[in-house]
């Protein structure tokens, strides 16, 4: 273990349990919230009875992906509450480090006014292209389970085609499917009709949307308002991959008959070994930056 460094993780889903497995044999770890998973937490690490506990004394202190739902409490699914960041973050160590997923703005501001950097590794690139697959391959779970259709031959829309879009589409078209993908930028158009899409600009998508069985946006910006819901059949089920309260009008789509199914933070409920191992790689860049510690191991072997 890297002396003199202990990291209290706190709140999140399963991924943040799989991280702290992970991140328990280089440091010490200090663990809360992470109850209810049916797993013994890992060797070396120390379950806390409160957050303020795994908080205190830590050099590092790693919040989950993401760290709030609502910008106030922390998201901590496991756990049997939510605690308040900002009073939480109040009792961290001046000098330290604070790690989480999507940072409030409010919490980024106690952290600095109480001395601590705060790192938002969901800003990594090689976070995000990582948490792309679990995400493209959990949304095609939902929809072969939603549908009575293969993918193969059916007709799929997909918003925004950025790194999630993409390796949907990549995998859809791989299995059969004919995708349309609908974006903004002329450059998402270009790469859809590279990887066999039929590129749709958004604008034109939203005005006349073409029949498919299966539509996902992954655009986080209120797209799919009601006059596109009220042109789209009623067969078509929509899959709502976009975070931040997402893009589709979920009350328009009810009353349009349209079935929509949220599928909010695919990687830790479909994938949490792969998106654990994925955050424990991210945070260990950070802290070797901040610390100057030795570089961690890169892709750990699955137990």
């Amino acid at each position: 273990m890297q002396d003199g460094i202990k990291i209290g993780v706190i709140g999140g889903d399963g991924r943040m349990l799989l991280a702290a497995r992970c991140l328990s044999e280089r440091y010490e770890c200090a663990v809360w919230g992470l109850d209810g998973e049916g797993r013994d937490l890992p060797l070396g690490a120390v379950r806390c009875a409160d957050p303020v506990s795994a908080v205190r004394g830590a050099s590092a202190v790693l919040l989950p992906l993401p760290v709030s739902r609502d910008g106030i409490r922390l998201y901590a699914p496991l756990a049997d509450h939510a605690p308040e960041l900002i009073p939480l973050i109040r009792e961290a160590e001046p000098g330290g480090i604070l790690l989480g997923g999507k940072i409030p703005p409010g919490t980024v501001e106690a952290a600095r006014e109480r001395g601590i950097r705060a790192c938002d590794y969901f800003e990594d690139e090689a976070v995000q292209i990582g948490n792309a697959v679990p995400t493209a391959e959990g949304a095609l779970a939902a929809c072969i389970e939603a549908l009575p259709v293969t993918v193969s031959g059916m007709r799929a829309a997909i918003l925004g085609y950025g790194r999630v879009g993409r390796t949907l589409a990549q995998r859809m078209i791989a299995l059969g499917a004919k995708v349309t993908a609908a974006a903004r930028s002329q450059k998402d158009l270009a790469w859809a009709e590279a990887d066999g899409c039929e590129p749709v600009p958004l604008a034109e998508f939203l005005a006349s949307p073409p029949w498919c069985a299966a539509l996902f946006n992954t655009i986080p910006a209120r797209t799919l308002g009601r006059e596109t819901l009220s042109k789209l059949p009623r067969e078509t089920v929509i899959f709502e991959l976009a975070s931040d309260g997402g893009g589709v009008d979920a009350e328009a789509a009810a009353e349009c008959g349209i079935r929509l199914v949220p599928l909010p933070s695919l990687p830790g409920k479909t994938a949490p070994e792969t998106a654990g191992e994925i955050v424990c790689r991210a945070v260990c860049r950070r802290i070797r930056e901040f610390f100057g510690t030795p570089e961690c191991e890169e892709g750990r072997g699955r137990e």
